[in-house]
Order: structure tokens, then C-alpha cells, then sequence
């Protein structure tokens, strides 16, 4: 098993990083949509963060060096009708870019393999990032 393999939930990813899993922001005078979005964009940077270091431990993204890759899911969306917004997400394929900052720093993985194996085990995040719920 590859180490990033252990990585399949919140609290494996704060276990790896040396984080309390509960602390989450507070978010509760929000709408339950606009929580789940507040906690996704919370959580994803973390995961991201985890699963590179298991691939390259000194990975940080750095937008002035053009020859780094940065690779980011392309999710497609489709009816699902177990989701209150009538859509989910999958995924379609992934790309790299290297100076592009629409994806943002803290969204970039470090190679195609982790970027699959992140959107694929925390699917639920993307939909509650991207999708109204």
C-alpha cells in the first residue's frame, strides 16, 4: 500500500499531520449550505497538503517556477438526484498546469496520481465546494 492510500479520511489526514480533527471553523450562523462549503474549502487544502507530502515531502507550489507542474481534478457535473441541488460530480479527467493561478495555490496537487486518488476519496468536499447542496 502507498502511503498517500492511508489518507481516506478527515481524521486519518489530522492524524498525519499532527492536527485535532474537531477543530473545525465555526460556522453554525450560517446556512447549512453555505457551512458545508466554509468546511470543504477548509478541510481540501489540508488533504491536498497531506497527499503531496506522501509523493514529494519538500512539495510546496510555487506560481514563479514555470517548469513546476500543478495538477487539479476537472469534475464534470451529472444529475444525481440524491443531492438536493439535482447534480453531482465526477470526475473527468485531470490537468497540470504550471503558472495558472485559477486553481489556486492551496488546491494544486503535486502529480496526476494524487490528484485522482483526492477527488476520488473526498468527493463529498468538491460537491459541497462546488455544487449548492
Amino acid at each position: 500500500m502507498n502511503k498517500h492510500e492511508t489518507l481516506i479520511s478527515w481524521e486519518a489526514v489530522c492524524e498525519k499531520e499532527n492536527r485535532d480533527p474537531k477543530v473545525l471553523p465555526e460556522v453554525s450562523m450560517l446556512p447549512e449550505a453555505e457551512q458545508r462549503y466554509q468546511i470543504a474549502t477548509f478541510k481540501l487544502p489540508h488533504i491536498i497538503k497531506a497527499i503531496n507530502k506522501c509523493f514529494d515531502e519538500e512539495y510546496k507550489v510555487d506560481f514563479s517556477v514555470w517548469s513546476q507542474k500543478k495538477w487539479y481534478p476537472i469534475p464534470v457535473q451529472e444529475e444525481d438526484k440524491s443531492q438536493s441541488s439535482g447534480c453531482g460530480l465526477s470526475l473527468h479527467d485531470v490537468c497540470y498546469t504550471r503558472t495558472l493561478t485559477f486553481v489556486g495555490a492551496r488546491f494544486a496537487y503535486c502529480n496526476e496520481e494524487g490528484t485522482r486518488f483526492g477527488f476520488e476519496n473526498f468527493k463529498q468536499l468538491y460537491i459541497d465546494m462546488q455544487l449548492e447542496s
